[in-house]
């Protein structure tokens, strides 16, 4: 039986480009966001994801701002708060526009520079890159990785044991959207330790993103 094949595809934005973007005015109150996972799209309207941010205050949770809503804080501390939040800038309403793709891990935007990972169809990861190429034309590297357990040349780069553990998380259903399980759980399930867990699935994900193909 043939199995479905997903694609990563890898987005870098420099400062000069997405200063441009509704997203910079957000510097003012975020040192960092970090995507945790997405939650939500709707036909090229917006996206909804967790996601983790840098402050200077909590404060700044209570602010209205340009294209991002905060549905909801989840955890919050003097720094970092976790919360629901909804976009509906040029790129969230690219990607939502799109059934077959998600965003995902890896994915921080920073004063300077915007990482990008999303992962999909190979039909949509397609589409989405020539609609980048139309959003923003030539102001960013784009790297389009095919990627599957079953893809020899990905399981290559992999130790045996971040191949066990990257399998046994796609099983648990880690990676879903919406993520059905934690790291605990993967660490339960395997009998290792969280930060075990954690240390091999940052380096698998690294491997299979940025070591494999680039198209």
């Amino acid at each position: 039986m043939t199995d479905i094949v997903l694609r990563y595809m890898q987005t870098i934005i420099n400062a000069e480009d997405h200063t441009a973007l509704p997203g910079s005015s957000w510097f003012s109150s975020f040192e960092r966001m970090e995507f945790l996972t997405q939650i939500h799209s709707k036909n090229g309207i917006f996206l909804r994801c967790l996601v983790k941010v840098t402050h200077n205050h909590p404060s700044a949770l209570q602010n209205e701002y340009d294209s991002f809503t905060i549905n909801e804080v989840i955890e919050s501390t003097d720094k970092e708060s976790v919360v629901d939040a909804t976009f509906s800038g040029p790129l969230p309403r690219l990607f939502a526009s799109f059934k077959g793709i998600w965003w995902t891990s890896p994915t921080v935007l920073e004063k300077n520079i915007l990482h990008l990972t999303v992962r999909g169809t190979v039909e949509d990861i397609k589409k989405a890159r020539s609609s980048l190429n139309a959003l923003l034309g030539s102001r960013y590297v784009v790297t389009t990785l095919t990627t599957g357990l079953n893809n020899p040349a990905v399981m290559r780069t992999l130790t045996a044991r971040q191949s066990e553990v990257l399998s046994a998380a796609m099983r648990l259903g880690y990676y879903s959207s919406p993520r059905r399980c934690t790291q605990r759980r993967v660490a339960d399930h395997l009998g290792l330790r969280q930060a075990t867990v954690s240390e091999h699935l940052m380096s698998a994900e690294s491997k299979v993103i940025h070591g494999v193909y680039n198209d």
